[in-house]
């Protein structure tokens, strides 16, 4: 029946920890993530889910590790034409063979979107563009007004988090398809470049410095919709007069790893936090109930009796036997012998002669009182030369030296 008990009572732990932990507020990630998954704030899902209703008439291909790496899966990716890549981050740095994998890719006669706050260096100088730069302006600015040069609508945006965002310098080498425009504290309205278009060989590159804007909660904030879908439909034009549709789109995911352990029920489990609680609460509670059912059952231990202390009868025999023959001298002679003992030891002091001067240097050595150490070694030359003493004398004795002894913390050595 406890056995039982305790089972039942696990289960009801579990299940009351779980109902908190799904009734307690969840804690919002505001962490620029771009993951196409999640449904956080500044994740993708909301865009990726839509993106087939954009474009209907694309094979849409989900990047899960590098564009190098599904080229080599894929060879005979390097020779397609006419597709799109397609890449939303906060920042895109990518390695140096996927750079130049995906340069070889445009070239052929591809296109690629990558909408980032930063850029890695080495693309920009491949494509003959200065450095992409961030301004201290934008991070302090609490709205801003973005717009497509082919279109007279224009989104405005209101800073939920602040963070530098980027533009480029306007260039002869590039086409500036939109800007964004804010106005400082005091100062006209500024307007910077933060969509452009750049030729690469055969293909074009698409670079736009706003990625807020494709995330969960700019989607579901203000109707930007309009704006998006304008943007993306940039693209095809620019390619030939003729095509107005990819033949392949290939989105690059920020959440990079095996799509088969990804989908995983383990893996699934430790995504979810609440799910992930309650796996590791029913691991515990299978492992104490194993813990407990396992136990060795031992046989009943005996209870010793506790072992006597024969010294403390010894004293109390030999004490009623001084105490009935009414002979206390004994014990008062090994009483003096002991004191001497510990005068010599910690002291140095020599006993042969207990007189007037052994006391004086008793009392300097030790710090006790002169008058009353002076008493107690007379007091001690008394009892020594006397042939029978008294219960009373033996109390007396044993009163003063333990006085003695606690003044000079000679009871402690």
């Amino acid at each position: 029946m406890k056995k039982k008990g305790f089972i039942i009572l696990g289960i009801v732990i579990v299940l009351l920890v779980i109902l908190i932990d799904s009734l307690s507020p969840k804690e919002i990630i505001w962490d620029k993530t771009y993951n196409e998954q999640n449904k956080n704030p500044f994740d993708l899902k909301v865009f990726y889910d839509q993106l087939n209703k954009v474009f209907t008439s694309e094979k849409i291909v989900t990047l899960k590790n590098t564009f190098y790496e599904y080229q080599e899966e894929n060879p005979s990716v390097k020779k397609e034409q006419n597709n799109l890549y397609l890449n939303i981050d906060d920042v895109f740095i990518p390695d140096k063979v996927s750079r130049n994998k995906l340069l070889e890719f445009i070239g052929n006669g591809n296109t690629a979107f990558i909408s980032a706050n930063t850029f890695a260096d080495e693309l920009l100088d491949s494509l003959h563009l200065l450095k992409s730069f961030k301004s201290k302006e934008l991070n302090n600015v609490d709205s801003l007004y973005i717009n497509l040069h082919h279109s007279k609508h224009f989104l405005k945006i209101e800073k939920k988090l602040k963070f530098y965002q980027g533009h480029f310098k306007d260039s002869t080498h590039l086409t500036s398809l939109g800007t964004i425009s804010y106005t400082p504290k005091n100062e006209p309205i500024k307007i910077l470049t933060n969509f452009i278009e750049v030729p690469y060989k055969k293909g074009r590159f698409y670079l736009h410095t706003q990625p807020e804007i494709f995330s969960n909660y700019y989607l579901l904030a203000i109707p930007n919709t309009q704006y998006i879908d304008q943007l993306l439909s940039s693209f095809p034009s620019t390619i030939t007069a003729n095509k107005t549709t990819f033949n392949t789109l290939y989105f690059e995911s920020n959440y990079k790893g095996n799509p088969d352990l990804a989908n995983s029920p383990l893996r699934f489990i430790k995504k979810q936090k609440e799910l992930y609680f309650a796996w590791v609460l029913i691991l515990v509670g299978i492992g104490l109930f194993l813990l407990i059912n396992a136990k060795r059952k031992q046989r009943i231990i005996p209870i010793i009796p506790k072992t006597r202390n024969t010294s403390l009868d010894f004293v109390e025999t030999i004490s009623v036997l001084y105490e009935e023959a009414d002979d206390f001298q004994p014990m008062i002679h090994h009483k003096i012998n002991i004191f001497y003992k510990n005068i010599r030891q910690k002291y140095n002091l020599i006993t042969d002669n207990t007189n007037e001067k052994l006391a004086k240097q008793l009392s300097l050595k030790s710090g006790y009182d002169a008058q009353k150490t002076k008493e107690l070694i007379r007091f001690i030359n008394v009892l020594k030369h006397r042939d029978s003493s008294s219960i009373a004398l033996l109390k007396k004795l044993n009163k003063e030296i333990e006085d003695f002894n606690k003044k000079t913390n000679a009871w402690k050595n």
